[in-house]
Order: C-alpha cells, then sequence, then structure tokens
C-alpha cells in the first residue's frame, strides 16, 4: 500500500519530491515496492514490533526529512490538488482528527492524557496521519516535544499511540498550528461521506480485522499480492471515491452514503457500512432493525395525532 500512495502523489503532481521513511528491520520487505521514491531514508528504530517502530519514525519524521513537507501514512491516496499546502504559513498544518468541531475527548483519549498527566487540549485534536510541517525551528521544537511525549505514552500506557502525544505538544508548545479543511485528509472508516470531492482518502488500515473496514478498488493491491499497473492506478486515482462497486446495489449504498449529512461517526453495525464491507447478512439485519424502528416511530405519531384529534383520514 506504500507503493500505491507514493504513486497517487506522482498521479497528481510529477514534479513532487517523494521520500520514504523506513528503519532497516523492515528493508527486508521494501523488495516488493517498485519505484515512485526518489530516495529512501533508513533511520534508527527501536527494536520493537512494527507498529511500535513506524510511531518511532513518524513522530521523528521532521527530524530525519529536510525543508517544508506533507507527511503521509502509507494507507492514504492522494485524489486531487494538494498545491494550495505550499501557500500555508503556519508551522504545523493538520485536519481534525474523526472530523469532529470539539476540543470533546473520547473515552480512549482521556485515559492517555490522565494517565501521562497531560492537559487536556483547548482546541480541536488534530489527526497525525497528513501532516504539512514547515521546516522552522519551532516546528522542530514541537516535532520534539511530540517524539518525547510519544516516548511517555509508550512507556506509561503500554500503548503506542502517537495521536495524543501530538495533540498534547501542540498544547503545550508555541508553534502556530491551523486546522486544514476535511477534503486534505477524508478519514473513510469513520466519515465515508468525506470521500467525495476529497483531495486525500486516509483509509485507516488498522481498522482492517477489528472492526467491518469498507471494501476499497485498491484492495488487490494491499499485500503486494497484485502487480503495479500505473495505468489503472492512474484512473483509480480520479475516481469520484475509493469504494468498491460490484453492482447496482453497491452503487446505490454508495450514492446514499454521498448524501449522508451527519456530524457523527457512521456506526460500525451500520447497514451501508456493513453492506460495502462485504458482509451481506449483517447488512440485512441491520437494516431490518432500522425498518422497525422507522415502522415503530410513525406508529408513535400516528397514535399521539389521533388521541390529539389532529389525524383525519
Amino acid at each position: 500500500m506504500t507503493a500505491i500512495s507514493a504513486h497517487s502523489v506522482r498521479a497528481w503532481d510529477a514534479s513532487a519530491h517523494v521520500t520514504l521513511l523506513t528503519d532497516a528491520s523492515s528493508l527486508p520487505g521494501l523488495s516488493a515496492i517498485e519505484g515512485g521514491f526518489d530516495d529512501i531514508v533508513v533511520a534508527e528504530a527501536p527494536d520493537a514490533e512494527a507498529r511500535v517502530r513506524s510511531r518511532h519514525l513518524k513522530t521523528k519524521a521532521r527530524h530525519f526529512v529536510n525543508g517544508h513537507f506533507l507527511f503521509l501514512d502509507s494507507d492514504t491516496i492522494v485524489c486531487g490538488d494538494l498545491s494550495p499546502l505550499t501557500a500555508k504559513t503556519a508551522d504545523l498544518a493538520a485536519v481534525a482528527d474523526q472530523h469532529r468541531n470539539t476540543p470533546a475527548l473520547v473515552d480512549l483519549e482521556e485515559e492517555v492524557f490522565k494517565a501521562c498527566g497531560w492537559r487536556p487540549p483547548r482546541r480541536v485534536s488534530l489527526n497525525s496521519g497528513v501532516v504539512y510541517w514547515r521546516d522552522t525551528s519551532a516546528a522542530h521544537a514541537l516535532a520534539a516535544s511530540w517524539h518525547e511525549k510519544w516516548q511517555t505514552c509508550w512507556h506509561v500506557t503500554g500503548r503506542h499511540n502517537d495521536q495524543q502525544a501530538l495533540n498534547s505538544a501542540i498544547e503545550d508548545g508555541n508553534a502556530t498550528v491551523i486546522e486544514l479543511a476535511a477534503d486534505y485528509n477524508a478519514q473513510l472508516g469513520l466519515r465515508p461521506e468525506k470521500a467525495f470531492d476529497a483531495r486525500i482518502w486516509h483509509i485507516f488500515a488498522s481498522d482492517r480485522g477489528r472492526v467491518p473496514t469498507f471494501r476499497t478498488v485498491f484492495d488487490r493491491y494491499w499485500n503486494c499480492d497484485a502487480p503495479i499497473e500505473l495505468s489503472e492506478l492512474s484512473r483509480l486515482f480520479s475516481r469520484p471515491h475509493p469504494f468498491s462497486v460490484r453492482g447496482p446495489l453497491d452503487a446505490l449504498v454508495v450514492s446514499l452514503l454521498s448524501r449522508r449529512r451527519s456530524e457523527a461517526n457512521l456506526p460500525f453495525d451500520d447497514w451501508r457500512r456493513l453492506w460495502l464491507a462485504g458482509d451481506r447478512i449483517s447488512a440485512f439485519k441491520a437494516l431490518g432493525r432500522v425498518a422497525r424502528f422507522a415502522a415503530r416511530q410513525r406508529l408513535k405519531e400516528f397514535v399521539k395525532r389521533w388521541t390529539a384529534g389532529a389525524w383525519h383520514p
């Protein structure tokens, strides 16, 4: 998937300088990655599982890479013009995590902040999967604080999560930080409607196997099981959405998602999610629950109007 992400950058900006940041333990797996990178930076990382090593590199990316740059998680796909980012003058720019609009923390975040003794953020938490870094002293100081706080979180809680550490570093630091529009990091696992008219799709690879995950047109490349076909990829990068459509019913569900206007995350048991995840039986069961609930609501409204004398045949 890393190679696909790199090729998506090239598809939208052929002049982009693309750097792969990795560690020595991951080098053997790079033989499956064909092109797409101008250079490869091999950095030191702790002797730990892959997820810990990746967060180590992620929180130190500002240290290892020179100049202004856009950091992208390997499960992101560029699907639109990113050139407006070069006009940003803040030390750091990123999209709100979960596309939320309040500083309120969810349960896991509260646990981490409390365990680490950090002050809760007063601004909306940002997602660390797509971050535009400028090469400034304030940005470097923020990045150093992020890495330090991530290490604290890892050792105190045993969790490798890096996002709470980033938002704590932003809260405590003096760097200028701006929130980017949602289209720069459409977080599909939570708000699939953001995929339409997005500039970057964030597929959330870490959700696979844990929760119902949308099938996408990039799944065949997920474990490098299929050869990279650049002509096909160029077409896929220009699609209005990344969801796999295998028939008219799939197309109908995707259309319904495109019209979703809720400010809440799409529940994991929502029938539309289950359908596009390929679990048709669970989707039908969930849809049946929705239909029964709607019928009960209509019956309650009918009874209410009847008893009030407001109903007319």
